[in-house]
């Protein structure tokens, strides 16, 4: 929603790659959800705080207002995203069928500099999904609030880390949405769950290592996302929890 109070001030210009549609404006919920978590406004005595409310939001629209959409339209605004900056590349989204296109547009970002954060998967089952399982993908999976994987989501070896994704109470659109975020339309906040959610904490705390060191390259991000993150009743790397929860604190002092 590009006119949200607690998301307005802090967007760059973005664009839409869905045919019948001019602008960035979400028509569905979920990409304002996603994107309060990263970056809703801080002392503005209202809603919510994003984990980076100092960065800077590029709204790519490339999904319809049911949530569906052409891998052509993602591979286009994953090009565009890095072609105009975009440093970190959430992506609250994934198919079981990656293709040479994807594929080679997330390689062309990671050669641009972008590190690519992505969901592992809303099925509850150890299968792959795409961008999530691509090489030098930040591959996120959910957890509740008790700390255990949260019964939808997915996991495997490709997973990386995992985040908070079950009952998330973050921004939705004010104005006319699809019907699953209809009864939020007044307040303009709301809860979801899913990977989608989870991803979006990662890409945050991503961005506040990024701008606190600049000239760390997206491979030693990734790293030290894992290597500081907590691990959750295990040692070592777990297929349902890659190398542990997420610590904003520890991943910013690096220990």
């Amino acid at each position: 929603d590009l006119n949200h109070p607690d998301l307005r001030n802090q967007l760059v210009g973005g664009k839409s790659f869905v045919a019948g549609t001019s602008s960035p404006l979400d028509d569905n919920g979920h990409g304002t959800h996603v994107a309060g978590i990263i970056g809703a406004e801080i002392g503005n005595n209202i809603g919510v705080a994003g984990i980076a409310p100092a960065c800077k939001l590029m709204p790519i629209k490339a999904l319809d207002a049911a949530g569906e959409g052409n891998t052509s339209d993602i591979v286009a605004g994953l090009l565009y995203a890095a072609d105009a900056g975009a440093r970190i590349i959430n992506l609250s989204l994934g198919g079981g069928a990656g293709g040479t296109a994807l594929a080679n547009a997330i390689e062309y970002v990671q050669g641009k500099g972008c590190l690519v954060i992505a969901a592992m998967g809303n099925d509850g089952r150890n299968a792959q999904e795409y961008p999530a399982a691509y090489p030098g993908v930040i591959g996120v999976g959910a957890i509740n609030s008790e700390g255990s994987l949260a019964d939808f989501s997915n996991y495997g070896r490709w997973i990386s880390v995992t985040a908070p994704g079950e009952g998330i109470w973050s921004t939705l659109p004010g104005h006319e949405s699809a019907p699953a975020t209809l009864a939020a339309e007044t307040s303009g906040y709301g809860y979801l769950s899913g990977t989608s959610m989870a991803t979006p904490y990662v890409a945050g705390v991503a961005a506040l290592l990024s701008s606190l060191y600049p000239n760390l390259p997206p491979a030693a991000v990734k790293l030290r996302l894992e290597r500081t993150a907590d691990q959750i009743g295990f040692l070592g790397f777990s297929t349902y929890f890659g190398n542990g929860r997420i610590n904003a604190r520890r991943a910013i002092q690096g220990s």
